[in-house]
């Protein structure tokens, strides 16, 4: 099979944020069984003008003629559905094209966010909508194929991501971890939560990360921020905190935290499209369950049951395979 994978990019420099961990993971799992060839289409920053537009703008016609000329099976564009070009790329592109949205506007207007988010989701969903009539649209799991109305689901398939299993670090009497930017609205909220309650916490609380706020901690709020590995951050914690009751998609912080048999304690929407996680997870409905969670559980098991889960469900092998069927059904 000969893949191309089209990624939008409006930043100079590429960087690691979700977007590109995402780029990346789906990438790793083409190589398995295909051949991919990697373009990126430069496009202008988001503004607020793109969730009204239609979606055709124009496109680098330089890039769209290479890929027209060596006759791809499909063509992945990785895109989100406030891209000024959302609609033009199927009808420039030869090949049978798949929109790797990876979280759907539907699943967060569903949920408990501000009326201005709300009101710019549903503009957005309107914009996906239209696109899933016409052509294959890509998401991570199940619940966001759920959330899309039952006459679109057709057009939808899932790319899952992969997540590679690594040396246990967990210590069921360590500390507990906070890990993220905070300039994204809920982890920031999240953290803050978190400094509330901290004073009730048994165990102390790692706050790793960028964009850490400059407030006032409690005394067992221990600011790491920058760490060099990953192995620094997961090393002889109890557990990642994840109390986040909105948002989409994989949490790769999540997935991280498990491959190192380390437990995360969240609300469920931390643990979206994760299907059988929750033997692996501590899922609270309120702060004083995440206090009880924190400080009584013998989360020993639920370690044990974290790398259990990335070996069996989240192998490279195993969602590359997923991968390809599910590719390959929405191309014949």
């Amino acid at each position: 099979m000969k893949i191309a994978i089209l990624i939008e990019s409006f930043n100079e420099k590429e960087y690691q944020n979700g977007s590109s961990t995402k780029n990346k993971i789906l990438c790793d799992e083409l190589n398995v069984f295909s051949s991919i060839d990697k373009y990126v289409h430069k496009v202008n920053p988001p503004s607020k003008i793109n969730f009204f537009s239609g979606g055709n703008g124009d496109v680098d016609i330089s890039i769209i003629n290479e890929i027209n000329s060596k006759n791809y099976d499909c063509v992945i564009i990785s895109a989100m559905c406030y891209s000024s070009c959302l609609y033009t790329y199927s009808k420039v592109i030869k090949s049978k094209c798949i929109f790797y949205l990876a979280d759907s506007t539907y699943h967060m207007r569903s949920q408990f966010v501000s009326f201005k988010y709300k009101l710019a989701t549903y503009l957005l969903s309107f914009k996906e909508g239209k696109l899933l009539s016409d052509n294959i649209c890509a998401y991570l799991g199940e619940d966001e194929i759920k959330s899309i109305p039952r006459k679109l689901r057709d057009n939808s398939i899932i790319l899952p991501f992969y997540q590679n299993e690594n040396k246990n670090i967990f210590s069921n009497d360590g500390h507990l971890l906070l890990v993220g930017d905070y300039s994204f609205k809920p982890n920031y909220e999240m953290l803050i939560c978190i400094n509330k309650i901290a004073q009730y916490l048994k165990y102390p609380v790692h706050v790793y990360g960028s964009n850490i706020p400059e407030i006032k901690y409690a005394k067992n709020i221990v600011i790491k921020g920058y760490a060099p590995t990953l192995n620094d951050v997961y090393n002889g914690a109890r557990a990642l905190l994840y109390p986040i009751n909105y948002g989409t998609g994989i949490k790769n912080k999540v997935i991280e935290a498990l491959s190192y048999g380390v437990p995360v304690i969240g609300y469920k929407e931390a643990f979206t499209n994760l299907n059988g996680v929750k033997n692996s997870v501590v899922i609270i409905e309120s702060q004083q369950d995440l206090i009880s969670s924190c400080n009584d559980y013998d989360l020993q098991k639920y370690s044990e049951n974290a790398l259990l889960y990335i070996k069996e469900k989240m192998s490279l092998l195993e969602v590359s395979s997923i991968v390809k069927r599910n590719i390959i059904n929405s191309i014949e």
